[in-house]
């Protein structure tokens, strides 16, 4: 009687410890997000709940089993993708399980897989596969396994957990209560198991599917022109190996500057990745706008067509005058040829003008106007043969009687796009609201003729640089976690200098965290070094320095940050993967740090 009391008391303690230790990897698998830490967890509790000697967790690859653990005696190695060293994995495919030797412990894998239960086997000498370990197994002995199928609540097969050498009491005993007991306990915890991979793999698979939307966004934009060829795929290396020499520094005003978990490294591989996310909405003519009367196309043809009309006016008011008896042939030539030659004077100035290229002085701007005061005869309506918004725009003003005199250059109504989009719910960093141009755009060819420098006028240069307004509202519609919350400033920041003179929120250094900053310096060097822009040729790394050093002296950029990308050489780690032998010139470090 006392001796059954007492086998019963340590049963039920038995039981006690091993419901404590069901219950403590239960919390540890809800908890865990390290897949290999996960497993290993797994496989761990399951040892100690069958005092199990040793055993191998597979989990499915494709359509076959993939040995991810393998545990004899009293060590566990990780192998395959799960480790930070891997080893290479035994693969099987449960297909072939019949042409195995059933004193195979991947035979009952395969057949608990196969069979979606549980395997048992006992009293028999059982073989272990070759693991591929530099110092392969021979004396580990395997009398008993059990074979348990991961399958989720979703009937999907994760894997097989297998043990070898458990309840060494009891597994040749099937009527064993502490056998049972054991069995039901393993079961619990394969089906937490499951769950908690199931969990994870799907963690992954979303985790995955965003990360490949954020490439396809930039790859989109890179696609987009070839005025930024491969900016938003390039960014994200530089900005990666500038972050590693900004973390790894240990003297200077940045030494506490650490990024210490993977979801902080992800949270600036995203903002990189998504920096010019807003560049998606940015009209294609506007970014490769190369000329000043550039939009869809270039409309100094039409001012060509024009000057045409004038010149082909001049000749037929020559010959009209003689064909009605004009007898002063030599006056009406001189006539002629000094209209023909002054017309060749003003269209090659428009043109001139056109390009861009030199500055325009008030005296310029003066003599493109008194061009535009030439007229021409038109004698077809505008108003038939065009979209439905541009004759809205015309039906704003009476149409001229036909056939109507027309200027050689005109600021029409119709070239007023009016803005309709403004950011109230934006605010600088002095709580300002966002200043937006009157207008969306001013196509007007004296206005855009008249731009000083550059083909750019201020509504361009705000469609151009709203980018970065579109991507910060555009990130901040992304519910991100609280630890990745600040990919929106990180992304939406790489514009802003440390004066306030950036944008678009004109944040100074205190606004700017060291990642936005670290983001700006990898976007600018790309920009200097890229050699697939149409508009300029890529710069030497000499060339991108001395211009950087110069954006350090006027506090465009992170003086303390560039000295970092100099000292340890993150140019030449860049240069090495992206730039042209004839870039990466020879380029003296002391004469580049800010001092």
């Amino acid at each position: 009687m006392k001796s059954t009391i007492h086998s019963n008391t340590e049963s039920l303690i038995s039981t006690q410890n091993k419901l404590e230790k069901l219950v403590k990897a239960g919390l540890a698998l809800s908890a865990e997000k390290n897949i290999a830490k996960l497993i290993t967890i797994i496989f761990d509790s399951a040892r100690d709940l069958s005092n199990a000697d040793g055993g191998v967790i597979y989990l499915k690859d494709g359509n076959k089993l993939a040995v991810e653990l393998i545990s004899l005696n009293s060590s566990s190695l990780v192998l395959g993708g799960l480790s930070e060293h891997p080893a290479p994995r035994v693969i099987v495919v449960p297909e072939i399980m019949d042409f195995l030797q059933k004193e195979s412990v991947l035979f009952h894998a395969c057949k608990a897989y196969k069979n979606k239960e549980i395997i048992l086997t006992s009293d028999q000498n059982l073989s272990l596969f070759p693991t591929g370990l530099d110092n392969e197994p021979t004396d580990y002995i395997i009398n008993s396994t059990i074979s348990v199928p991961i399958i989720t609540r979703g009937d999907e097969l994760l894997g097989v957990l297998q043990l070898f050498n458990p309840c060494r009491e009891s597994i040749h005993d099937i009527s064993n209560t502490e056998f049972h007991t054991t069995n039901g306990l393993l079961e619990s915890l394969v089906a937490q198991a499951a769950v908690g991979l199931d969990n994870r793999n799907l963690v992954n698979s979303l985790k995955e599917t965003f990360n490949s939307l954020i490439k396809v966004i930039a790859a989109s934009i890179d696609s987009k022109s070839p005025y930024t060829g491969g900016h938003c795929t390039r960014v994200p290396v530089l900005a990666e190996m500038l972050a590693h020499a900004v973390n790894e520094t240990n003297e200077g005003p940045l030494t506490n500057f650490k990024i210490e978990t993977e979801e902080e490294w992800r949270q600036i591989w995203i903002a990189a990745w998504l920096h010019d996310c807003g560049k998606i909405t940015t009209p294609e003519y506007v970014i490769n706008k190369a000329t000043k009367l550039e939009t869809i196309y270039d409309r100094i043809h039409e001012i060509r067509m024009r000057f045409e009309v004038l010149r082909r006016d001049a000749e037929i008011k020559y010959y009209k005058k003689i064909a009605e008896g004009e007898t002063d042939i030599t006056l009406l030539k001189e006539e002629l040829e000094s209209e023909l030659e002054q017309l060749e004077i003003d269209f090659t100035f428009v043109a001139q003008s056109n390009i861009g290229g030199e500055f325009m002085s008030d005296e310029d701007i003066e003599e493109i106007k008194r061009i535009g005061e030439r007229s021409w005869v038109s004698h077809y309506s505008d108003k038939i043969g065009i979209s439905i918004d541009e004759l809205r725009r015309k039906d704003e003003t009476p149409e001229d009687s036909i056939p109507s005199i027309q200027k050689l250059l005109a600021d029409k109504p119709e070239h007023i796009i009016p803005r309709t989009k403004k950011y109230p719910n934006i605010r600088d960093t002095l709580g300002n609201p966002i200043s937006t141009p009157e207008n969306e755009y001013n196509r007007g060819e004296i206005y855009n003729l008249c731009i000083k420098q550059g083909s750019l006028t201020a509504e361009d240069r705000f469609k151009i640089n709203e980018h970065t307004l579109i991507g910060l509202e555009m990130l901040e519609q992304i519910p991100f976690p609280d630890s990745l919350k600040r990919v929106p400033e990180i992304a939406a920041s790489h514009h802003e200098t440390l004066i306030g003179t950036g944008y678009p929120l004109k944040k100074s250094k205190i606004n700017l965290s060291v990642e936005a900053r670290i983001l700006t310096i990898a976007d600018i060097f790309e920009a200097l070094t890229a050699s697939d822009r149409p508009y300029k040729k890529a710069k030497k790394i000499s060339e991108a320095l001395k211009i950087m050093k110069l954006m350090c002296n006027d506090q465009d950029i992170d003086c303390d940050i560039f000295n970092i990308f100099l000292q340890r050489e993150v140019f030449t780690q860049y240069a090495q993967k992206f730039l042209s032998p004839e870039q990466c010139d020879a380029v003296e470090i002391s004469d580049f740090l800010y001092k």
